[in-house]
């Protein structure tokens, strides 16, 4: 069975041969993670679970997410060789809007751990990715050309967040 860190490694190596690429080409490697050993690699900033990046480099950067509910991405785009995203737990919500008009929605989309990946492309969408149940989720984000977080800016920061859980207690 192969593991998280071997995925990565595996991915890792075929950017580094190829050079830099549509991350579509890589979905079956995405495909081919069981889902089984990620929970380890989470970090966690005062018992909050928080954005992991698992590789970054010139080419492409992997990223675990942990979504708390109800929590939810600004609606976003992914240039160059675009984006994959996979749900390891729970449920997210991806809408998507139409490229030459981000305020025409085109469609929404649930995906849960037995989903496959799905890719986008700022030539296909712009979207917002949410959590919209009160369960947290994890997704696995695989971008290339090592695009920075901040091009995945989620609306509730992690102070809310911190705050959220304080006033909870």
């Amino acid at each position: 069975m192969k593991s998280l860190k071997q995925t990565v490694e595996e991915i890792k190596a075929i950017v580094k041969q190829e050079g830099n690429h549509n991350v579509r080409t890589l979905a079956s490697l995405f495909t081919a993670y069981p889902g089984t050993d990620w929970k380890q690699h989470i970090n966690y900033e005062n018992g909050v679970p928080v954005t992991t990046v698992l590789h970054q480099d010139k080419h492409l950067k992997m990223l675990l997410i942990c979504w708390e509910g109800g929590q939810k991405s600004k609606k976003h785009g992914h240039p160059e060789g675009g984006g994959l995203i996979r749900v390891l737990s729970g449920t997210l919500l991806e809408t998507r809007f139409a490229p030459d008009d981000e305020n025409r929605m085109t469609g929404i989309y649930d995906y849960t751990a037995r989903s496959g990946p799905a890719y986008i492309h700022d030539s296909e969408a712009f979207h917002i990715v949410e959590n919209a149940t009160d369960e947290p989720a994890v997704s696995l984000h695989l971008y290339s050309y090592g695009l920075t977080v901040s091009k995945y800016q989620l609306e509730t920061s992690l102070e809310q967040l911190e705050q959220k859980l304080r006033s909870a207690a």
